[in-house]
């Protein structure tokens, strides 16, 4: 979001026009009726893919308030499942970075520090395998306070913050009954709303919004002709009469 800011506000000064695809905050929302055995399946492997580090990742869980509780067991099913060795599993990825490790190790310290919950959802071993201190399994985050910089920012990593509900949320776009596959249907525009960014793009709708749309009016030689001898100055009686005729009065 920040360097979107700096990238708009240069573009401000040549009055050129921007199209921005921001950081995300993707919310998985699960309905009232849902299965949430299916729904924690998808979400979880939505959010384990790359450890989390997809830009169209869930990036938190909006939960019905009575639901929670059997949501999150039902998260940490699907991940033994999916992932049943753990952070050693050769299906799971480590964070990019030392600097991004200790990122989700600050976001999900002030989180707690807040009041949030932390609930691991996959067994720790951090130091097997080549990626060593690293690697970071999924960490359901409960109740996180709404100022808090995983609520803010785009996570980007393994913490899906499990948010209770009892309205609904804005979103500029929405996958039903599956995580990220909105993202790869080019028939349909990609594109956030607010901090998320400006504007769509794939498949057509792409192409209009980077072209300029030229318009063109051609002229006929009757219709020039009329304009030439009623519409273009001098007028006289009957122009008059013409407008007045155009106007209904």
């Amino acid at each position: 979001m920040g360097v979107g800011r700096l990238v708009m506000q240069a573009a401000a000064a040549q009055l050129t026009p921007v199209t921005l695809e921001l950081g995300g905050k993707s919310p998985a929302i699960v309905g009232p009726g849902a299965d949430l055995a299916q729904a924690a399946d998808r979400i979880a492997t939505a959010k384990g893919w790359n450890a989390g580090q997809t830009c169209i990742a869930p990036d938190y869980c909006l939960v019905p308030r009575a639901r929670q509780a059997d949501f999150v067991a039902a998260l940490h099913q699907s991940v033994r499942r999916r992932w049943p060795l753990g952070e050693a599993d050769p299906d799971y990825t480590a964070l990019i970075s030392t600097a991004a490790w200790a990122r989700m190790q600050r976001l999900a310290e002030e989180a707690t520090a807040g009041g949030a919950t932390l609930v691991p959802l996959m067994s720790r071993t951090r130091d097997a395998g080549p990626t060593g201190a690293r690697c970071m399994g999924p960490v359901a985050v409960l109740d996180p306070p709404a100022d808090c910089a995983l609520m803010r920012e785009e996570i980007f990593g393994p913490l899906p913050p499990i948010v209770p509900y009892d309205g609904g949320v804005e979103s500029a776009m929405a996958a039903v009954n599956d995580c990220t596959l909105h993202q790869p249907q080019h028939g349909l525009p990609f594109g956030g709303i607010g901090p998320s960014g400006m504007g769509v793009y794939h498949g057509r709708h792409g192409f209009d919004r980077f072209s300029h749309l030229k318009g063109v009016y051609l002229q006929h030689p009757l219709v020039g002709a009329v304009f030439d001898r009623w519409v273009r100055p001098p007028y006289g009686a009957f122009s008059a009469r013409l407008l007045r005729w155009m106007l209904r009065r």
